[in-house]
């Protein structure tokens, strides 16, 4: 039964016995709490503004189920090279979010918050504090990846910008999730050790799906546009760089992976595919 006491009483005692912070440690408080102020204000923004956003979350799930950063059998590189890659997966998934300036202000924040807990959860401390002291070289393993994709975003914005200019059909993907876990020296070869052993992509898997898609590109003698057939197989250009990597980032058998291959193996155009035509400004 609740009474005055436990309702009114018990929490103010506790906060009369509570340590009183000194500066330093208010000004951390504080901060966190802007921080986290900041990131719950992006992503209402980027739930009301991106209807994309739930199928990004599922692709996130299904990339990252599984992997654990805290087993006691890695070594500091190993959880390193892994809270990288799983890094560059939260940062990758969530880049074709950005559709304008306020998306990817809001995505700049989400790296931010990403690259701090990466880091805490590494090291034990602030990454503020690591920047500060310069003490530990690793943290550059993070940074270096934060403002690679800080920079990815502004790209996309210039491309997402360029009004009437067709993406080529035969455009290579502009960065790779494997890739993207290279650090250099000697965190580029474990960051690629740990992704391709956790999840078996291999060369001859994505070169499978790129002949595919290759194939189907040269079948026409009317040049085909990148967009118009992810348009008529549904599914956005970010999913088809995504599905050119290979099955470690999008696996064999997904929604995506279905809708590619059926497109690819029609025969069809994508206007004979689908006769909806594609609405100006899709991507």
């Amino acid at each position: 039964m609740w009474t005055l006491d436990t309702l009114i009483v018990a929490p103010l005692r506790a906060v009369r016995k509570r340590r009183r912070l000194n500066p330093y440690e208010r000004r951390i408080v504080q901060g966190e709490r802007l921080r986290q102020r900041a990131v719950d204000r992006a992503l209402r923004l980027l739930k009301k503004s991106c209807p994309d956003y739930p199928s990004v979350q599922i692709q996130l799930y299904q990339l990252t189920d599984g992997l654990n950063t805290r087993d006691p059998t890695k070594t500091d590189e190993q959880r390193l090279a892994l809270l990288v890659y799983l890094f560059n997966v939260r940062a990758e998934t969530h880049l074709c979010l950005v559709s304008d300036t306020e998306t990817q202000d809001a995505y700049i924040v989400l790296l931010g918050d990403w690259v701090a807990r990466a880091w805490h959860e590494y090291a034990g401390y602030g990454l503020a504090r690591a920047i500060k002291s310069g003490d530990d070289p690793q943290v550059e393993a993070l940074m270096s990846r934060y403002r690679h994709w800080k920079n990815e975003g502004y790209l996309r914005l210039q491309m997402l910008t360029e009004k009437g200019k067709p993406i080529a059909a035969d455009a290579k993907p502009e960065t790779t999730i494997q890739s993207a876990t290279d650090a250099k020296g000697q965190d580029e070869a474990k960051s690629k050790e740990v992704s391709e052993s956790t999840l078996g992509n291999t060369a001859d898997e994505r070169a499978e799906r790129a002949a595919l898609r290759d194939r189907y590109f040269a079948a026409f003698q009317e040049r085909i546009v990148v967009l118009d057939a992810c348009w008529a197989a549904g599914q956005h250009y970010c999913e088809l760089k995504r599905w050119l990597r290979g099955p470690a980032i999008l696996k064999d058998g997904s929604a995506p992976d279905r809708s590619f291959r059926k497109l690819f193996a029609s025969g069809q155009t994508p206007r004979e595919y689908k006769k909806q035509p594609r609405p100006k400004g899709w991507e």
